[in-house]
Order: C-alpha cells, then sequence, then structure tokens
C-alpha cells in the first residue's frame, strides 16, 4: 500500500496526517542489517530503551546522531590492530543502524555498560498537545489568547 493508498483510505476522515504517511513510507528504504543485534524495550507509556551489543568498540568509536526524528547510531574502528588471532569471534566491524522515532520522542540519556550501548528515549507530549477541553463560544484562536 502506497502513501497515496494510504490518504485516500483515511484521508476521508483525517486532516493533517500527510507528514505521518510520508514518514511511513520512508522507513520502506531503511536497510538495516541485523548487525549489531539490538533491542527496543518498552519500559512504560512514555519510557523506551534502545539497546546494541557492541562489545569490542570503545566509547571514541561510536556515534550517534539525531537529525529530525531519524536516530542513527554508527561505529567506525580508528585502530585496527593486525593481531594474529588463533580464533576471533568478536565481530569488529563497522556499522550504521537507523531508527525512526515519532516526533514526540526525544533522546534522554545514552550509555555503554558491559559492551551494551543503551540509549533512553523518553514520549514527551506538550501541554497543547494534551487532551482539553473546549468551552462553547470562547474563541481558541492565537489572536484570541494574546489579546487577553
Amino acid at each position: 500500500m502506497t502513501s497515496i493508498d494510504l490518504l485516500s483510505r483515511f484521508g476521508t476522515f483525517s486532516v493533517g496526517f500527510d507528514q505521518l504517511f510520508l514518514d511511513l513510507e520512508r522507513t520502506k528504504t531503511i536497510t538495516n542489517s541485523n548487525y549489531p543485534p539490538y533491542n527496543i524495550i518498552k519500559v512504560d507509556e512514555e519510557n523506551y530503551i534502545i539497546e546494541l551489543a557492541i562489545a569490542g568498540f570503545k566509547k571514541d568509536e561510536i556515534e550517534i546522531i539525531l537529525q529530525e526524528n531519524k536516530l542513527t547510531i554508527s561505529a567506525n574502528i580508528k585502530d585496527k590492530t593486525t593481531s594474529d588471532y588463533l580464533h576471533k569471534g568478536l565481530s569488529s566491524r563497522e556499522f550504521y543502524k537507523d531508527f525512526i522515532l515519532n516526533t514526540d520522542v526525544i533522546v534522554k540519556r545514552a550509555d555503554i555498560e558491559d559492551g551494551i550501548l543503551s540509549i533512553k528515549l523518553e514520549k514527551f507530549i506538550p501541554e497543547e498537545k494534551k487532551p482539553q477541553a473546549i468551552e462553547i463560544g470562547k474563541d481558541l484562536s492565537i489572536k484570541a489568547f494574546l489579546a487577553e
């Protein structure tokens, strides 16, 4: 189903969801490998954690970028050793991993402990997006608010 199909299907009773449909369409173009393995944990209604298994990577080799609502985690190994391994079971290849976040989700913190990168996320709902009672006969426009 394309974004045009979604718009025609839900457009009869929805307003302003164009960007949501475009964001959903954009997620189809993200290609993620299974490396490194990761978990997405829903702690409660507002908090989430993304965990990535990055054993063998140093803190300064990991880069976390949040641009618009795309969270990109990448690793670039700075000191490539030329050791003679008898067995190399720990992978240390470069990677890029993308996650699309809802516009209400913010990154609170990122930590590395015991080879696990944890990124704590919070669903932050601003006051203006919380449910509000609409008083009949009262002008709620910005102009009316500024005039008060």
